[in-house]
């Protein structure tokens, strides 16, 4: 695809850093030490030559293009060309359906599985095609149908084909492909509606709780302007919008507007409710947490759960986001019996050393990460250990937002993660919150570490509707 090739390399190049050879050569090192088999690349000191030359390699081996955009990310953080490239690669070259586990994974399941079943459901998924595979070629199947269309609104055809053959088993074996089917939609980020595994209306197992979602986008010409939306979930059933509109905001602006939100939730369930905060980097110190609610004031922390979403680990390559859903799996499946090395604290600066002791993939490494001091403000993600997290897909990261709280902070938080698992993180910052409200604010003492307490907490199974992934597109 001669042209596609030639449209990434218009967009790597204006990257400002791969102008330069040293760079170029840096990335292409850590891009080589990445790949299986290291290609041979004529190199060229001409910018858009050696680009060229870098790509056609990267098409020749499987996930190496969206390596390389990945690596590049590292040197220039939050450069929009990055989004741009992402989404292109995605629609250029999109990957395999399932990765290698989830292939296993699947096939180990359908052994078992009786040949007319999976013969039917085969023929239902796919009713045009007259063509069968053997007897015990099942592994063809597979891949035949990943390689299919799939339609707006509908599931891709293979998890049509594995819901089909669920409906015809056992309840233990039908058990095993849903969480299979539900783990492989996450990871696509579907909408569970398209899944089918949303609640149906009035199923009372839906409805146990309560989430406001808000999502805070920066402004492309202000530095202090945002654009908000507002959705509410009942349970696991479909957002709906609360608030959508293009009118810019100020943030003391965007807390008005989120009291009204709240008063709107309260007004339709008294259920608990969970607001997520969805922050760009600017605004990851802002203290949401200690925003007045309600008809008496009190911060939004006390009277609610509130936790903090980065907006930018969003928008985050396709590597970045598979390693999140692996961490995120980690640290949702475990319950309280996570060990407490899956905590670990770090500077907020110096990322080298972090970036290589931690696997890319998200094997390996802490779910949480606890910085020993505040994170610095800054306007857009910088090269620091916060954005080599959300790259890695370290699902929570925690800090006091007063420096001489930050001894407390680390000492609360390894105690919990001994005393009641990383998990229960949320519910008992919330407790930490409700009792510094009891305390009369003045010098920082241990007794206020609820006032500077902030708690990124990305939950993988939660995608936002606003970014879920677009129609099922076949693979290349």
């Amino acid at each position: 695809m001669p042209n596609a090739a030639a449209r990434l390399c218009d967009e790597l190049l204006g990257i400002a850093p791969l102008q330069l050879r040293p760079t170029r050569d840096h990335v292409v090192h850590l891009l080589f030490r990445r790949l299986p088999a290291e290609p041979r690349v004529k190199r060229s000191d001409d910018p858009r030559t050696d680009l060229t030359a870098v790509v056609a390699a990267c098409l020749e081996q499987r996930g190496a293009l969206r390596d390389l955009i990945e690596i590049v990310g590292r040197f220039a953080p939050g450069d929009p060309a990055l989004d741009r490239l992402t989404r292109m690669t995605d629609f250029l070259f999109p990957d395999e359906l399932l990765t290698r586990a989830e292939r296993g994974e699947l096939l180990a399941v359908l052994g078992d599985a009786n040949r007319a079943v999976v013969v039917s459901a085969y023929r239902d998924s796919v009713p045009l095609d007259a063509h069968l595979p053997g007897a015990g070629e099942t592994a063809d199947l597979v891949t035949r149908l990943e390689s299919l269309v799939g339609i707006e609104g509908r599931p891709p055809p293979l998890l049509a084909f594995v819901m089909g053959v669920a409906r015809q088993l056992d309840p233990a074996v039908a058990g095993r492909l849903r969480d299979w089917t539900g783990a492989v939609g996450r990871r696509l980020r579907l909408d569970p509606d398209v899944l089918g595994s949303r609640p149906e209306a009035g199923d009372p197992s839906g409805d146990t709780a309560l989430h406001l979602i808000v999502i805070v986008r920066p402004d492309a010409m202000s530095d202090d302007q945002y654009l908000l939306s507002v959705w509410l979930q009942h349970g696991s059933r479909a957002e709906r919008p609360l608030m959508m509109d293009d009118r810019l905001r100020s943030v003391g602006e965007v807390a008005t507007a989120l009291r009204t939100a709240l008063d709107t939730a309260a007004k339709e369930s008294d259920a608990p409710l969970t607001v997520e905060m969805v922050l760009p980097r600017a605004l990851l110190n802002e203290p949401v947490d200690q925003w007045p609610s309600g008809a008496v004031p009190r911060g939004l922390g006390i009277r609610h759960t509130v936790v903090v979403r980065s907006l930018d680990r969003l928008r985050l390559p396709q590597t970045s986001i598979d390693a999140w859903h692996h961490r995120w799996r980690l640290l949702a499946g475990a319950g309280d019996r996570l060990p407490s090395s899956a905590v670990e604290v770090s500077a907020p600066a110096g990322p080298r050393q972090w970036q290589e002791d931690h696997a890319p993939d998200g094997t390996g490494g802490p779910v949480v990460l606890a910085l020993d001091a505040p994170l610095p403000d800054a306007g857009r993600l910088q090269n620091d250990v916060f954005t080599a997290a959300i790259r890695a897909g370290v699902p929570a990261l925690v800090w006091s937002r007063h420096p001489a709280l930050s001894p407390a902070l680390l000492d609360t938080v390894l105690a919990l993660a001994r005393r009641v698992g990383v998990a229960q993180l949320p519910a008992e910052v919330r407790r930490i919150r409700v009792r510094a409200a009891a305390v009369e604010p003045g010098p920082a003492v241990d007794e206020d570490l609820g006032r500077h307490l902030a708690l990124v907490w990305d939950d993988a199974d939660r995608i936002p509707v606003e970014f879920r992934a677009p129609p099922f597109r076949a693979p290349r």
